[in-house]
């Protein structure tokens, strides 16, 4: 049972490289070792085309993001974007923003809570609608 899914990315590197690549895994090889194309060659595997793989003898899981949700500060990033809901993909503009009690953030449709806005909604393109953290290695 491999650890990967067909079609998952996952970080690779070779012998001589400390450097982690992302690779498209496609099947386990030998000795724990991973198959994986590279992304332009992807396409061509799925649809049964020419291809080139890769055995990687390193290789792991990329790193979960992870988000937190904005502050006060970061109102500057947020002014005009638009986001949807999760639950209906009802679309918002964010138009303003109150810091009273709490950090609201006035949309065309109403107010929401800072915090809510990460759990419940994404900006267009379907990223989270909060800051993504950098992990430090």
């Amino acid at each position: 049972m491999s650890k990967y899914k067909m079609g998952e990315k996952i970080l690779v590197r070779g012998f001589s490289s400390n450097d982690w690549n992302e690779r498209i895994f496609i099947k386990d090889g030998k000795n724990k070792s991973a198959i994986c194309v590279m992304e332009e060659e992807k396409k061509k595997y799925f649809s049964g085309e020419d291809f080139m793989t890769q055995m990687w003898e390193y290789h792991k899981k990329l790193p979960e993001k992870k988000y937190v949700p904005f502050t006060w500060e970061d109102r500057d990033l947020l002014r005009g974007r638009w986001m949807k809901s999760k639950e209906d993909d009802k679309e918002l503009m964010i138009i303003g923003f109150s810091k009273e009690e709490v950090f609201l953030i006035h949309t065309d449709q109403g107010d929401i809570y800072h915090k809510g806005v990460l759990d419940f909604y994404t900006f267009l393109d379907g990223t989270p609608c909060g800051k993504l953290v950098e992990e430090e290695e």
